[in-house]
Order: structure tokens, then sequence, then C-alpha cells
């Protein structure tokens, strides 16, 4: 399989579409779950998921999602696929572009940032308030939940956040018929 291109696309495409874990196929899992997380956790399991930083497996997580958006890049996508499938996959992403070894992943930084909770220590990313990535006060971000609330910047966020929503809807749907589409010929 490794000396010869057609079998190993071959190969690869049956366990995509063929292998299952948790009652799902990758495929399955980026169709219907707009998963990579899942797709990472069915093919390399307990070696990547969860996603340490430890070992030959930690350098090997830092080189997948930079692949990851390399592809993303090349085929122009706008929003890549949630992370959440796969055990700290997305703590790993926010580590490693606060931390500059996700060079190619910059394009959506901001996704990965504002997905992460406020209240998560995420070591190596700066928050922007000087606190390093180190847990807030939980009383203070209560006050300022509160005194946020009817501001302009609190319903951008929740515009931004519906309109994430729909481009996923979105993507799923296409996705969908272009499976359709593809099975019919």
């Amino acid at each position: 399989v490794a000396t010869n291109e057609e079998y190993a696309w071959g190969a690869g495409l049956f366990y995509w579409m063929e292998n299952v874990k948790n009652d799902k196929t990758c495929h399955q899992s980026v169709l219907l779950n707009g998963e990579f997380g899942e797709t990472l956790d069915n093919i390399n399991g307990g070696l990547e998921c969860p996603a340490d930083d430890h070992g030959w497996h930690g350098k090997a997580i830092i080189l997948r999602l930079n692949r990851y958006c390399r592809a993303a890049t090349a085929l122009n996508v706008r929003n890549l696929l949630s992370l959440e499938g796969c055990m700290d996959m997305e703590t790993r992403m926010i580590q490693c572009l606060g931390d500059g070894t996700c060079r190619d992943c910059y394009a959506w930084e901001e996704q990965f940032i504002e997905l992460h909770d406020e209240d998560n220590d995420v070591p190596g990313v700066d928050d922007g308030n000087g606190n390093g990535g180190k847990k807030k006060d939980k009383n203070k971000n209560k006050q300022d939940d509160k005194s946020t609330s009817g501001n302009s910047n609190v319903d951008k966020k929740k515009k931004k956040d519906k309109d994430k929503k729909k481009d996923k809807d979105k993507n799923k749907q296409e996705a969908s018929a272009a499976t359709v589409e593809q099975d019919n010929t």
C-alpha cells in the first residue's frame, strides 16, 4: 500500500468511509456533526486524543493541525470544522497559535480564541488583559458580564456567533448535497 499511490488512496478512502468508532465513520463525523476532532479520535484514538504536548505524539499533533490548516487554505475554507471531538485538541490549537508553532493556522486564530471560554486556563496564551492565560477571578467576570448587558459589543458577538452557526449549517447542507449528488452518479 505504501509504495502504490492508487492503493494508498484507496485504503485511505476505505478507512475514512468504513471504519466505525463511537457509532460513526470519519465521513459521518464531518458530514453530520461538522467535526474534525472526531475524525482524529476515530483514526488515532488514544495516541492523539487526549491531545497532550509530550513526546513524539505532541509534535505529531502540531504537524497535523498545521497540515489541516494548509489544506483548508488551499481549499479556500472560511471556517474550520470543530476540534471538540478529540479531547484537548482545541486547547492545543490555542496553545500552538499562542506560541507560534501553528503558523499555518493564523487565519483561524480568532475562531479558536473566541471559542475558548474566558474561565479556562490556557498556558502560554495571553488573554489581552495581562493575565497570561491564567484563570481570572470568577466574581469579577460575573460583574463584568452584568455591566456589559445591552452593550453593542455583546450584541455584535451574539450576531457573529449566530452567523457562524448559519455558515456551519450551510456547509453541512452543501456537503450533504454533494454526497447525494456523488451517490447518484
